[in-house]
């Protein structure tokens, strides 16, 4: 029987560099993945992610510099491109959400442009945002994320690590030692860390503790740039307004042109409740792309009215879209991070480098309260 000083459970983005960090730090690691990689089933999926340092809380904007600089750090590592700069802009019509943005920025003193309805047409052409007001975040961009994954899985693996792929957990017996027993093996662990989105709780329940997590089905649309128009160098777009899903308004999103040439990606933050993520593709009655339509249709006529591509992701969502990042109310060798809320990838490195402070007990390079469980004290959640 196998025995490390740290199992994590789940070789998405967040497990992924979870791991890479605990073995940096020096400790036999084994990383657990119940899907054959690579996969789609998760959050991990896809091709780009925007990352940005712009953000309307000051938790994630005062994080952002470090994420940057450690996506760097393992881009030289791996020799690999991960984050391409584009450029962003952030729009919306005079609001609380889209005042919140510049404000943050300007507090911490990191670079703000404002933007006039005629500046941010010019920044994405043939669009129709007259009477938004936005902002430029020169350093916005994309990031590649099959690379990023594939880059902390490869760093992990050359520093020595231990990856084991389609196995999925059974069971967790607890103690000094955590026991871990999957479809194929046995395995011992000092410490276990569990970063399996939105299995998170499937997992945690054999451990009498449920998070306040809720699974959303989230789409996400590939539009055709029509013919003539311009394709390239366009920027990254995040409209707070967005559309109206169900009585709330929920962001909507661009990406330029990366997974598929010639094809603007365009999504909304919102989706449908996911009750079980082992049955995501049950049916699907089209309403979340007509409302994306409509809004392409309105704001960016420089796409075809219809996606040419759709593909789904998973969102794993807290209430206050905050992310939990803790260790078990009962059982401190075990720990986990979970909740990321749609807006996770993007930090990453920062997760997992917190997650492996937390581990070997040394001090967090941020301040990991705002994260905690126990906010959710008066919650359903079992603590």
């Amino acid at each position: 029987m196998e025995e490390f000083d740290v199992i994590v459970v789940g070789a998405g983005i967040m497990g992924s560099s979870t791991a890479y960090n605990c073995i940096k730090k020096g400790c036999k690691t084994l990383l657990l993945e119940q899907f054959p990689l690579p996969h789609a089933r998760g959050s991990s999926t896809g091709h780009s992610r925007i990352t940005r340092k712009a953000y309307s809380k000051e938790l994630y904007a005062n994080m952002m510099p470090e994420a940057y600089k450690l996506w760097s750090e393992l881009e030289t590592e791996t020799n690999t491109q991960i984050y391409k700069k584009t450029g962003g802009i952030i729009i919306g019509k005079a609001n609380v959400r889209y005042s919140e943005y510049e404000k943050v920025l300007k507090e911490l003193k990191t670079e703000v442009l404002s933007l006039t309805e005629n500046e941010i047409v010019e920044m994405l052409p043939n669009t129709n945002y007259y009477g938004f007001q936005g902002i430029c975040d020169p350093e916005a961009g994309v990031l590649f994320a099959d690379k990023a994954v594939k880059s902390f899985q490869s760093a992990f693996l050359r520093r020595g690590g231990s990856l084991k792929e389609n196995e999925k957990l059974v069971n967790i017996s607890t103690g000094s030692i955590v026991k871990i027993t999957t479809t194929k093996g046995i395995y011992n662990g000092k410490s276990l860390i569990v970063c399996a989105g939105s299995w998170t709780n499937k997992i945690l329940s054999e451990l009498d503790l449920k998070l306040p997590l809720n699974p959303r089905y989230v789409k996400v649309c590939y539009w055709k740039v029509k013919d003539g128009l311009k394709k390239s160098n366009l920027p990254v777009l995040i409209d707070v307004n967005g559309v109206n899903y169900h009585g709330v308004r929920e962001g909507v999103y661009g990406t330029p042109p990366e997974e598929y040439p010639d094809f603007y990606k365009v999504c909304m933050h919102g989706g449908k409740d996911l009750s079980d993520p082992d049955f995501r593709d049950g049916s699907d009655d089209g309403e979340e792309v007509k409302i994306i339509s409509n809004y392409v249709s309105k704001y960016m006529p420089f796409l075809d009215s219809r996606p040419a591509i759709v593909e789904t992701c998973i969102y794993t969502m807290t209430p206050d879209e905050d992310y939990i990042i803790d260790r078990h109310p009962n059982c401190n060798n075990i720990f986990f991070g979970a909740g990321f809320s749609g807006h996770g990838f993007k930090l990453a490195p920062v997760v997992g480098k917190l997650l492996s402070e937390m581990v070997l007990k040394q001090p967090t390079t941020f301040n990991t309260a705002p994260f905690s469980l126990h906010r959710f004290r008066n919650s359903t959640s079992k603590l």
